[in-house]
């Protein structure tokens, strides 16, 4: 193994560390957030719809909470904020291999609201 294998490898090493820790940043937000009243999923959604601050993946975890709540303002969010709605799409190839409990549950979600439309 040459001098540059073991520089690559470590890049890899690094790069997959940050990946989980972020995906693990995702799950606390999610824990969080599907247990917020309706009104505070809303302003956690529209807090993050601004020219300051503009999170595609925290939009898109609000958008899944609030189906969760059982709220239908979530589908047209879906509809409309396609940002939110892509990131939710990758997240969910992200979490294809997850086998916890949150993972199932916003995997079951994210199919639900692409079966929508």
């Amino acid at each position: 193994m040459g001098f540059w294998d073991v520089v690559t490898g470590l890049g890899k090493s690094a790069s997959n560390v940050v990946s989980e820790r972020m995906k693990a940043n995702y799950w606390d937000m999610w824990n969080k957030i599907k247990s917020s009243p309706v009104d505070r999923i809303n302003d956690f959604y529209n807090q993050n719809n601004t020219n300051d601050c503009n999170r595609a993946s925290y939009r898109g975890l609000a958008i899944a909470a609030l189906y969760y709540r059982g709220d239908w303002n979530c589908a047209r969010l879906w509809r409309e904020d396609r940002d939110a709605a892509n990131w939710l799409k990758s997240f969910r190839v992200k979490i294809s291999l997850d086998t916890s409990v949150s993972a199932d549950e916003l995997r079951r979600i994210i199919d639900r609201l692409a079966e929508q439309g």
